[in-house]
């Protein structure tokens, strides 16, 4: 039966579920002894004040990669690498390493435990 003129609509019950974005990358991430923080932006690492720099509007699956990807850099920083070979190695590994981490979960417990 309609509500009559008097009365108030009810809520929809149930209401549209915004798309999954997926959790935020965490604030720090320590790489060796020292604590990157992250911090809105394009992706990028910056080592000499520990940053990494993400799009906070980018879709989860965009942001995994960048933040593995900018880890890594991280992590090759010390090394006396030129810029385009750290920058092909980094890229490779981002995305390998993404997909083994996502595929084999059992692996990351058995790593991170």
């Amino acid at each position: 039966m309609p509500p009559s003129a008097g009365s108030s609509t009810v809520a929809d019950p149930d209401p549209p579920v915004p798309p999954e974005r997926g959790p935020e990358p965490p604030s720090t991430i320590q790489v060796g002894p020292l604590r990157f923080t992250e911090a809105g932006n394009a992706g990028h690492c910056r080592w000499e004040r520990q940053i990494i720099a993400l799009d906070a509007g980018a879709p989860h699956d965009a942001k995994a990669v960048v933040v593995l990807h900018e880890v890594i850099h991280a992590c090759l920083a010390a090394l006396a690498v030129d810029d385009d070979t750290e920058e092909a190695v980094t890229r490779h590994l981002g995305h390998s390493l993404l997909g083994v981490l996502r595929a084999n979960p059992t692996l990351v417990t058995y790593l991170t435990g």
